[in-house]
């Protein structure tokens, strides 16, 4: 792909907002922060400077520019996220081969969404699925707001729409057909007569299907889902995340809900932080990518043992993750679903409200489940409780709940502790790496570039001063075509777009340092200026030292004069 055509995508591309789609930013001075989503990060760490164009990561060193971001997060060859990013901002690059295939993949189901969704529409075909729709209240400006679909009462319209232009292995490959059994190389539509509900991506792009079964006479499942694929990972992301992706940022807190009506019903009455783990199986690696964007999950599953189990789940992973959490109080026979659809948006809205704590749902649970009243009962629940408390991280969560529970067990605190210990419960977690996120970060060198970037050192300053000759070869190099460029006029923009992808992603992290930190230009260079001074002459004095044991007076005395200016020079600054 033609440099030209890189630095247009890149001078389009707005980093702050693509940066905002997997992570929670708030504005910093003149550049924002958030949650680093590349590794264990309990402060934010990561910053996005949208004037350079560049994003770093303090805590694990990750960083570059929108094309590295977007490589990294969605494990994309530079040319596929280059297509992906110009398709957005609108620069035409040259059909040529190359690339992953994600991306013709990511067009085909795209294009089979929008066959789907004119399905639904068309007056005669998608009727069945339409008054479905209507009874539970919902019109066009939700299937429209939704992108709804109808796949048709059909073994192979799809295949043979789709086959010839993609070919029958790419959509086997994402799920949208399944190998016939009937003769070699015939395949049938996995989706037939089912009410179509599109998974997306962050960046809003769909990557797998839901379907509903419409005729109870129908056989298989009453859901059925895309199966994994290389644009899938069920267990990796929510149904609704791409557009309640805002919502959640304002608010800071995320309603779980199950299935995709629990998401479509309050989201087309106004409640918008609403995002389904699709099914009731919460993964760590969802409860991950969920705390880049809130700090406070409400839990509304279903009340069933299935929706109980998976609360609790749910919980556990949440709060270890460091979210707060609080679990909706939905009627036995309800879902967030039925209650918009029966009793109105602010009956949820109230429900929602007053949502209990975490401790006090577990608490509620074992005095529903085990009769307390009884040796054997409480015995039982010890035994549950136990199991419960050895996966909390959070010391202070599991002091309270173990205060409550010895009340409520008629045990002491140490006889619901020692289990723990003998099972190997850990009291807190020290996993993570805490990084001192300041200016001294960088090395010397690092921060001698970062104040030439600045424009906060004079580069004639630093060559009379030799501190240009002292620095690391690689790093000179840098210093050298950011000197030649500001004597051209050209700003650290213009600089980058000369150098490879390499030096780009060194310069991401020292340039946004005065992000993290910043300082007196003038102190800043003076100090630069005294550490390159005192390094230089304790080497001339370790010159000096082996000068006079050897009796070179000579050169003794040059070095003595040499140490002697370096101190004056210090003394003048």
């Amino acid at each position: 792909m033609d440099r030209e055509i890189i630095d247009r995508i890149r001078e389009k591309v707005d980093i702050v907002e693509l940066v905002s789609r997997y992570v929670n930013l708030k504005q910093a001075g003149k550049s924002y922060k958030g949650v680093c989503p590349f590794h264990e990060d309990n402060d934010p760490s990561l910053t996005v400077d949208p004037t350079k164009k560049l994003w770093h990561c303090f805590g694990c060193g990750a960083g570059g520019d929108v094309f590295n971001f977007l490589m990294k997060i969605e494990n994309l060859s530079f040319p596929d996220a280059a297509r992906e990013l110009a398709q957005e901002t609108g620069v035409k690059v040259p059909d040529r081969q190359g690339g992953s295939g994600k991306g013709k993949l990511t067009n085909l189901m795209n294009e089979v969404n929008d066959y789907f969704h004119s399905n639904l529409l068309r007056k005669g075909v998608g009727k069945k699925a339409r008054q479905y729709l209507e009874n539970r209240g919902y019109g066009e400006e939700t299937i429209k707001e939704f992108s709804l679909g109808y796949a048709l009462d059909s073994w192979n319209s799809l295949t043979n729409k789709f086959q010839g232009e993609y070919g029958p292995g790419n959509l086997e490959k994402v799920g949208l057909v399944k190998k016939s059994d009937k003769g070699k190389g015939k395949y049938y539509d996995r989706f037939r007569n089912r009410l179509i509900f599109p998974i997306r991506s962050v960046r809003g792009k769909v990557i797998a299907f839901g379907g509903r079964i419409l005729d109870s006479d129908d056989k298989g499942p009453k859901y059925l889902n895309s199966p994994n694929s290389p644009l899938f990972q069920k267990g990796e992301t929510f149904y609704g995340l791409a557009s309640a992706r805002r919502e959640l940022g304002k608010t800071d807190r995320a309603i779980l809900v199950e299935g995709y009506t629990d998401v479509i019903a309050p989201a087309s009455r106004g409640i918008k932080n609403v995002i389904a783990s699709m099914g009731t199986s919460l993964t760590a690696d969802q409860v991950k990518l969920l705390s880049r964007y809130v700090s406070e999950v409400i839990i509304a599953y279903d009340r069933d043992q299935a929706g109980q189990q998976a609360t609790l789940k749910g919980l556990k992973l949440l709060r270890n993750e460091g979210l707060g959490v609080r679990v909706a109080g939905l009627p036995p026979d309800g879902d967030p679903a039925d209650i918009i659809e029966n009793q109105g948006a602010e009956k949820l809205k109230e429900i929602l409200d007053e949502a209990t704590p975490f401790h006090e749902f577990y608490l509620e649970l074992l005095e529903g489940e085990y009769d307390l009243s009884t040796v054997e009962g409480r015995e039982k629940a010890l035994k549950s409780s136990t199991k419960f408390l050895s996966n909390i991280q959070s010391p202070p969560l599991r002091h309270e709940l173990i205060d409550k529970l010895k009340d409520m067990l008629k045990v002491s605190a140490s006889e619901i502790t020692r289990p723990i210990r003998r099972k190997g419960g850990k009291t807190s977690s020290e996993e993570g790496l805490k990084v001192d996120r300041t200016q001294e970060g960088l090395s010397l060198d690092q921060w001698i570039i970062h104040l030439l970037i600045e424009d906060k050192i004079r580069p004639t300053t630093l060559e009379e001063e030799g501190v240009l000759e002292e620095l690391h070869p690689e790093l000179r190099a840098l210093a050298e075509k950011i000197i030649e460029g500001g004597e051209s006029g050209k700003g650290i923009e213009e600089i980058m777009k000369t150098m490879g992808e390499k030096e780009r992603k060194k310069l991401s992290r020292i340039t946004l340092a005065d992000a993290v930190k910043g300082g007196d230009p003038q102190k800043a260079s003076e100090d630069v200026i005294k550490n390159y001074i005192n390094a230089k002459r304790d080497k001339l004095k370790q010159r000096f030292k082996e000068a006079y044991q050897k009796g070179e007076e000579e050169k003794a005395q040059k070095l003595r004069e040499k140490i002697a200016r370096l101190t004056k020079k210090e003394a003048e600054l």
